[in-house]
């Protein structure tokens, strides 16, 4: 999302990692010529939380058996390089085929794809696998490893401070401020709290340059060859980049998982926090204006400009559109969305 351009830098240290994910992120911690960036809050002059602890412990046992199978992905830096898998992964149900003669999408996106989720199949790209500042997309994946590391139910006390977070999306959150994961959950990917955001990786991983590891490591996991990611927010960072294919695969694979689902598509949300409530307001406005829509992140940052991962479900089958670079978000959506279920037939119909 949209933020002041001057962020707080960090001076490059070592990466603190709670116990649990000690074994699991080795590799995160041997010498790596990365920068945390270690933002508690994003604007120019507040200093005073730069280098603050972890906002607390993340559960033992349950994020070391949950981190297993990310941890095969953090190779050690001595191993040599894996072949790069297939970007288009084979159908294991036939795809839909085209059955009307639908004229191709006008939209203002630079690039953007629609893809069928059963088999994976693209049912329309354009420049799918260019590599661009993904904004607030980036939060899809930073959902994933949470609810993989973590629970819903987990109490996280935090030590961002959105009052600092100039001209940037938040949550809302302060200092001392207890909620449930659950919460952080909702305030990151509803209004798009990039304070939340923060909160989540520090309590996951203890900062976010480990978390952003484990982000890479899904990436991994997937096989998607054009992401890699520096922040858990979006945030322009350099380094930071994903494409309109892989986010729409990260979307696919996010919402397999009941509980994104229903955070995806939920419009609006009340948390309670130890200090105060909080009322959020999903802003994918296609959840009210598009029949069957049911997510999933809109995101925006000036030089990405509109970006989008949203889901559509009609006559049992769910579609994704991804696009970047848009300046028209609501109409590009609506016009992918349309394509899709305007040209093709899936099986049996």
């Amino acid at each position: 999302m949209r933020v002041a351009r001057s962020l707080l830098s960090s001076s490059r240290r070592a990466c603190v990692v709670p116990a649990a994910l000690a074994l699991v992120l080795v590799a995160a911690c041997a010498p790596a010529e990365r920068t945390a960036p270690n933002l508690p809050g994003l604007g120019t002059a507040s200093t005073a939380h730069a280098a603050a602890p972890a906002s607390s412990a993340p559960p033992s046992a349950a994020v070391a058996d949950a981190a297993q199978g990310l941890a095969d992905q953090v190779a050690p830096p001595t191993l040599p390089p894996t072949p790069a898998p297939t970007v288009t992964p084979t159908p294991t149900v036939p795809p839909p085929q085209l059955a009307h003669d639908v004229a191709p999408p006008h939209v203002s996106a630079q690039m953007s794809v629609v893809i069928d989720e059963d088999s994976g199949a693209i049912l329309y790209g354009h420049d799918e696998n260019h590599e661009v500042a993904p904004a607030s997309l980036t939060k899809i994946v930073t959902a994933m490893v949470a609810l993989e590391l973590g629970h819903p139910a987990d109490r996280v006390t935090t030590d961002v401070d959105s009052r600092v977070m100039w001209d940037s999306t938040i949550m809302g959150l302060v200092p001392g401020e207890e909620v449930s994961l659950e919460d952080l959950l909702y305030g990151m990917m509803l209004p798009s709290g990039n304070d939340a955001a923060i909160a989540i990786a520090r309590y996951i991983a203890g900062n976010e340059t480990v978390f952003a590891d484990l982000m890479n490591a899904k990436v991994r996991q997937l096989g998607l060859q054009h992401s890699h990611f520096v922040n858990p927010h979006g945030l322009e960072q350099e380094g930071h980049y994903s494409s309109p294919y892989d986010m729409a695969m990260l979307a696919r694979a996010a919402m397999r998982n009941p509980f994104f689902r229903r955070l995806a598509s939920t419009k609006e949300w009340n948390a309670s926090g130890l200090l105060r409530s909080y009322h959020l307001v999903n802003l994918n406005r296609l959840l009210w204006q598009y029949p069957g829509a049911d997510g999933v992140k809109i995101g925006y940052e000036d030089t990405a400009l509109n970006t989008m991962v949203v889901s559509a479900k009609r006559d049992g089958h769910r579609v994704y559109a991804a696009f970047m670079r848009s300046t028209s978000r609501d109409a590009d959506g609506t016009a992918l969305l349309n394509y899709a279920f305007d040209a093709y037939a899936w099986p049996g119909q």
